[in-house]
């Protein structure tokens, strides 16, 4: 017998583990370095074949869909073929805007795997595509051929996410990793009390919103005391196929903008879009609604792509938000955390003040009530 082994990894070299590896009627998973390997009987012709159908969303994030339409427009092309493959999104064999479309349902959770198309692609290392600006119009090799006349110690493989345009899917969820500013692109919403039986717009306003390339976030609400109905569009041409309503049940909206790739800057204290509720029970807004990481990462993108982190903060009914400061929550340090971190806020006075921490089920797990 000899082996036949080999490493799957990215084009940015990052491995790829728990990879199934068909060799036949054998299969093998990757390690956590990405590596498989085979024992077989020699002198026999074999074929090689990686498959990774988990994690469809993994990596996938609202500024891939930037990526993916600075590509479609032309502004800034996608380079390599392996982007190509990976911007390929419903497997026609072209990029377009069908691709952003089911991209962007996959952000927002109204689906939960791609309509025609794995999670991840691999393709032979060795292979050199004849045309790389258009990898489908060849076939190329998403297997390898080997004659195990002897050890085979270098039958590698380019891992390929399907959707991860940026190539960050291996450090998606790493707090050493993520490349994100100090930074936050706050909405300004004005703060009220609510009374049972009346509808509400609430208008979410802009607050330094400048060279803005897209954003995304969700918003978790009291679904006891609010009733969603419907959204409008303000300075941002946003409509239902920006939002994501399937946990309207639990309290979810999910949301991914993006302004065809290119940057957006809006002035101050404007109406960016509004968001529709009926309320069932007296109640106090900002005690009702908050961004959250829960489903879809609360973050920015602007023109220097970079990441900024993304919050509301409430005003007072007739402030002028341009010169006076709302009472503010800032992104918690670090985040993610295991034992201990950081949470900052401001108060434009002192008065008295709650602070709830929540795990992702909802449940509060800290809270503490003082004047500050």
């Amino acid at each position: 017998s000899a082996i036949i082994s080999g490493v799957t990894a990215t084009e940015l070299n990052k491995s790829v583990e728990n990879v199934s590896v068909f060799v036949e009627n054998d299969m093998v998973m990757t390690n956590a370095v990405g590596i498989y390997a085979s024992n077989q009987p020699k002198d026999v012709m074999y074929t090689v074949t990686p498959e990774k159908l988990d994690g469809v969303a993994e990596g996938i994030s609202t500024f891939d869909l930037v990526l993916l339409a600075q590509h479609v427009l032309q502004i800034n092309e996608l380079s390599t073929p392996y982007q190509l493959i990976a911007a390929d999104v419903n497997n026609d064999k072209k990029v377009d805007i069908l691709d952003m479309v089911e991209l962007r349902q996959l952000i927002l959770y109204a689906i939960d795997d791609f309509s025609n198309n794995t999670s991840w692609r691999f393709v032979d290392q060795d292979y050199i595509f004849q045309n790389p600006t258009s990898p489908w119009s060849e076939d190329y090799p998403q297997s390898i051929a080997v004659m195990l006349d002897n050890d085979k110690m270098q039958e590698d493989f380019i891992a390929v996410k399907i959707g991860d345009l940026d190539g960050n899917v291996l450090n998606f969820n790493s707090e050493s990793t993520e490349e994100r500013t100090n930074s936050s692109l706050r909405f300004l919403i004005i703060d009220f009390d609510l009374i049972a039986g009346n509808a509400y717009q609430l208008d979410f306003r802009a607050s330094d919103f400048v060279d803005i390339l897209g954003y995304q976030f969700t918003l978790d609400f009291d679904q006891n005391v609010l009733d969603f109905i419907s959204v409008e569009a303000g300075a941002l041409q946003v409509d239902k196929g920006n939002f994501g309503y399937t946990m309207l049940d639990e309290g979810i909206i999910t949301t991914s903008f993006t302004e065809m790739g290119k940057s957006i800057s809006i002035n101050n204290d404007e109406i960016l879009f509004s968001l529709n509720f009926t309320a069932k029970s007296n109640a106090i807004l900002s005690d009702l609604i908050k961004l959250t990481n829960k489903y879809t990462k609360a973050e920015a993108y602007v023109l220097q792509q970079e990441n900024h982190n993304l919050s509301l903060a409430f005003t007072q009914a007739g402030s002028a938000t341009s010169t006076s400061t709302p009472f503010e929550l800032f992104q918690n340090n670090p985040n993610p955390f295991t034992e201990k971190t950081m949470i900052s806020f401001y108060l434009p006075e002192s008065y008295k003040a709650s602070l709830k921490v929540y795990d992702v089920t909802g449940k509060v797990v800290f809270s503490i009530a003082d004047k500050f």
